[in-house]
């Protein structure tokens, strides 16, 4: 509905202009040395930043310009992780065609690999410390660096971790399929009970200090620690496909997922946020300025950068009127239908079996379809339609020209003003 887009977006940039110059962020594509998936290893800064693709090189973004160094020399591996250890010096976990792990260090000239060759896939890496590494994976292993040796740490889960975060060296929380959340503090792990928790995967955990932590669940519900236990917190993207979520604190942070799907999460309200790719995104990062760092599917690196003064913002969405993937729409425009003083918008669409629509303007909250009991839903097809007060009775009419078989008529629609 690329024409109700466009003038609602007109309409906030006028306001933008009568209520002052607002910060937002401008989201780019970069041009980036590989067509293959890229992943997020590590980012400083939006000029400073590590990514990866499917055949395992590494990438460094910094000031514009790209480094690239290659992968462990191993063949036929299907998947590579990665995690910065230092300037130049990285940990390599690499599954083989037959599911198992190697590890691998790299000290800036070349690989050293590791003695350890884990049994199942490992799925992640973590630095919890200049000395202290981690790794998870599936059916519960869970593995640590000593002393320059992979040695593993006996969980009680049965199933696969999904994602490791941490408070401090000694306060682990992992997160599993369909296991639910475990605490591991050096020596025990406890099972933090899940409030409602209907047995989805748990994709991800963040904790902003030791009483305040998000999990979020493959389904799109978000759960919240409160120190004892997690609660459901926001359930907007419960069953929406979307896959990951990455939040700065509480209150702002970011969904997002397949075909470029993309949400601005700040102080209790999401917004849809267009970024210019319809990949899946693999890994999204948000700075505390607003700025942000995207990594999709066919080589595709997104940035978004800080920018202030006049701006176009796409509130369709927000406000309701973002019509159906079927719309096709040739002709919008603001008028004030009831005698409100606040303006009304209407969308001509002209495709086969659809109706015009009209949509009220609540002042207080989004726009309201009133297309069934405006009157102004018929079969013909019109592309050429004007407002204006007709019969000079205050109201605003509408007149159309539309096609009926082979001739072209007009279709006059007086407003009653109720």
């Amino acid at each position: 509905m690329n024409k109700t887009i466009m003038f609602i977006s007109l309409w906030v940039f006028t306001n933008a202009i009568a209520f002052g110059q607002d910060p937002t962020i401008q989201w780019r594509r970069i041009d980036v040395p590989t067509h293959e998936n890229c992943y997020l290893i590590s980012a400083e800064s939006i000029d400073d930043f590590w990514i990866s693709d499917d055949s395992g090189n590494l990438y460094h973004y910094i000031k514009n310009n790209w480094t690239t160094s290659p992968p462990p020399d191993i063949s036929d591996i299907n998947y590579y992780r990665y995690i910065v250890v230092g300037l130049n010096r990285f940990i390599c976990s690499a599954i083989d065609q037959g599911y198992k792990t190697h590890f691998f260090y790299y000290d800036g000239r070349k690989w050293l690999k590791y003695a350890l060759v884990a049994d199942v896939p490992v799925r992640g890496l973590c630095k919890v410390s200049p000395t202290n590494f981690w790794a998870y994976g599936d059916w519960g292993r869970l593995f640590r660096l000593v002393d320059n040796h992979w040695e593993r740490i006996n969980t009680p889960i049965e199933h696969h971790i999904l994602d490791f975060t941490y408070i401090s060296e000694t306060d682990i929380w992992l997160s599993t399929r369909a296991e639910g959340i475990y605490h591991y503090n050096g020596v025990n792990f406890e099972n933090v009970p899940i409030k409602d928790y209907p047995q989805f995967d748990i994709q991800g955990l963040t904790f902003f200090d030791p009483d305040e932590g998000l999990a979020f669940t493959s389904e799109g519900t978000i759960y919240c620690y409160d120190g004892i236990q997690f609660e459901p917190y926001d359930k907007n993207f419960s069953g929406k496909g979307l896959i990951r979520f990455f939040f700065i604190n509480k209150n702002h942070g970011i969904a997002y997922g397949i075909k470029g799907a993309f949400h601005l999460y700040r102080d209790g309200r999401w917004d849809k946020i267009s970024i210019p790719t319809n990949y899946r995104i693999h890994d999204a990062k948000l700075f505390s300025d607003g700025t942000g760092i995207v990594t999709s599917e066919k080589g595709i690196v997104i940035i978004g950068s800080m920018r202030t003064g006049n701006y176009f913002k796409d509130l369709a969405g927000r406000y309701y009127v973002d019509g159906s993937l079927n719309d096709k729409s040739t002709g919008a425009a603001f008028i004030d239908v009831n005698s409100d003083n606040l303006l009304d918008l209407f969308v001509l669409n002209t495709g086969p079996d659809q109706y015009n629509r009209l949509f009220l303007n609540m002042a207080d909250g989004p726009f309201s379809d009133i297309t069934n009991e405006s009157g102004l839903l018929f079969s013909y097809n019109s592309d050429i339609f004007a407002f204006g007060d007709i019969n000079k009775d205050g109201n605003v009419d509408a007149i159309f020209s539309a096609e009926d078989a082979a001739k072209t008529i007009l279709k006059i629609f007086t407003n009653s003003g109720k």
